[in-house]
């Protein structure tokens, strides 16, 4: 300890960690049970942010233990009598640090130790939300078993953000996710309401990836999010599993419009179009990919 420019149990570093963090972090649980038995709480928090690693400040043990996925570490903070339901400065409990590491088997024994699965933070992400969000797969499953999880907007939170991989798409169509949901923002959710509002406006100023699918959010439906996103793949599938092409959002665009307007690929554009833009009588296989390259592509 005092080697690493530590001189006591409870104090910090130049980063703002503790050792009690570090132990965490590292997943040791007898440095952390003799931390804890000289003095080191177990809902110590991190004094400062690393955001090069997108660790918020004061983000808790039981967080990063759960972040790195050290289910002892977890067990012996718990026992200790941790507050599961913790928050860091985003707003972040450690079931949503269970969630962006797909750590399901934290998830679950967060869970069974009373963690809040509705717990929202930063623009109302719930646990499952950020696990949509994050393209944690696992973890989310573990969280559609808690009663009163629900599937609405979970397409948004995949498709806005970075969960988008067909894995997370197959698995939200299997659990009988709305393929045709659109979504819209409100003041249930003011953050979002605002964060939406902002960079829509921004956008007719100085516009972006981030401001075009603000400016359009409104009644998009999952496929889309997935055309403004970049989610190509993600798009192909949504069309297999019977998405409605017909649909318009907010402003009156289809997916084929928005889908045009960012130079999606070719084939995309196509099969969005229908047969009947291009006298022929049957789409293309929406899950073809001769291209790998087109189909990850994106616009800035």
């Amino acid at each position: 300890m005092h080697q690493n420019g530590f001189t006591n149990i409870t104090g910090y570093d130049e980063g703002g960690w503790s050792p009690i963090c570090f132990a965490a972090m590292k997943g040791d649980p007898v440095v952390i049970s003799a931390l804890i038995d000289k003095g080191a709480s177990p809902n110590d928090q991190t004094q400062q942010s690393k955001i090069m690693a997108h660790m918020p400040k004061k983000m808790t043990v039981l967080g990063l233990a759960t972040c790195f996925r050290n289910l002892e570490a977890m067990r012996v903070l718990i026992d200790a009598n941790a507050d599961v339901n913790g928050r860091d400065e985003r707003g972040d409990g450690a079931l949503h640090w269970a969630c962006v590491s797909d750590n399901h088997q934290g998830a679950r024994l967060l869970l069974e130790a009373g963690a809040d699965p509705f717990m929202l933070a930063g623009p109302g992400a719930s646990p499952f939300a950020t696990a949509c969000s994050t393209g944690s797969v696992s973890t989310a499953k573990e969280m559609l078993q808690v009663p009163g999880v629900h599937l609405k907007d979970c397409f948004f939170w995949c498709l806005m953000f970075h969960g988008g991989s067909l894995d997370m798409i197959s698995m939200l169509l299997d659990a009988k996710a709305d393929v045709n949901e659109q979504y819209y923002t409100t003041l249930d959710n003011p953050a979002m309401w605002a964060v939406m509002k902002m960079y829509g406006v921004k956008h007719l100023l100085s516009p972006s990836r981030l401001t075009y699918v603000a400016y359009n959010h409104q009644g998009a439906t999952p496929l889309m999010f997935s055309i403004m996103n970049g989610h190509f793949e993600a798009s192909c599938a949504l069309v297999k599993w019977g998405a409605d092409l017909e649909l318009c959002n907010g402003r009156g665009k289809t997916a084929a419009d928005l889908a045009k307007e960012i130079l999606a690929p070719a084939d995309l554009i196509e099969t969005l179009e229908g047969p009947s833009m291009h006298g022929k009588e049957d789409p293309i296989d929406p899950i073809r990919n001769d291209d790998p390259d087109a189909m990850v592509s994106t616009f800035m």
